[in-house]
């Protein structure tokens, strides 16, 4: 059964079961997210890794961190700013300070966003982040909407709703700084370009300002 929060108040994200999982809201999330940067092993060299780094909602991920102290507790957990956030696993870390999970990306994920992978304390307090997980539709294609910027350096950079950044390649046509355009694409396995998320362009569409 879950473990319950009447035990230790500071093991509230583990249970009695490897199945448990939890999730909060984006106002939970946020909070999460600012309480990183005061952890005390925030300036420690914790690294997450996550392989693939896109997907459509069911598909598998592995989750490597290494860094942490050795045989802790710790929590893996999936979340984007304004949108839940679940607790996907919980081990403990080996006697060099790694952990790997495998898990699968939930089913409440949006096609076009991207999301975090963090890993964190009985606390929740999370102490390091995967670089951004972009959810992909099925058949591996996204939609993304976003601002064509001047950042690119060997290709045109675009801003997303969430500021993250993306590297286009393939066929874009006549696009300009400061144009708002919709691209539909795949996720480059591998890229020249060096920056941020790289996508293979099949359309671009223009796109109106969001509301």
């Amino acid at each position: 059964m879950p473990y319950s929060t009447d035990h230790d108040p500071g093991a509230r994200a583990f249970s009695a079961h490897a199945g448990f999982r939890r999730s909060i809201g984006p106002a939970a999330l946020a909070s999460l997210l600012a309480a990183a940067a005061s952890s005390p092993l925030a300036g420690q060299e914790i690294a997450l890794a996550v392989g693939p780094t896109s997907g459509p909602a069911g598909a598998e991920v592995s989750v490597q961190v290494s860094g942490m102290p050795p045989g802790i507790p710790a929590v893996v957990g999936f979340g984007g700013i304004a949108s839940p956030h679940e607790i996907l696993g919980d081990a403990l870390t080996d006697s060099v300070g790694a952990l790997v999970l495998t898990d699968t990306i939930p089913s409440w994920v949006e096609a076009g966003r991207t999301y975090l992978f963090y890993v964190a304390f009985s606390d929740q307090r999370p102490v390091a982040f995967s670089a951004p997980f972009l959810v992909t539709d099925q058949d591996g294609t996204v939609r993304v909407r976003g601002r064509i910027t001047e950042e690119g350096v060997t290709c045109t950079a675009m801003r997303g709703p969430a500021d993250e950044l993306y590297t286009l390649s393939g066929t874009l046509g006549p696009v300009s700084p400061g144009d708002e355009v919709v691209v539909v694409a795949t996720v480059a396995e591998f890229s020249i370009c060096m920056q941020g998320i790289t996508l293979v362009v099949l359309e671009v569409e223009g796109a109106n300002p969001p509301d």
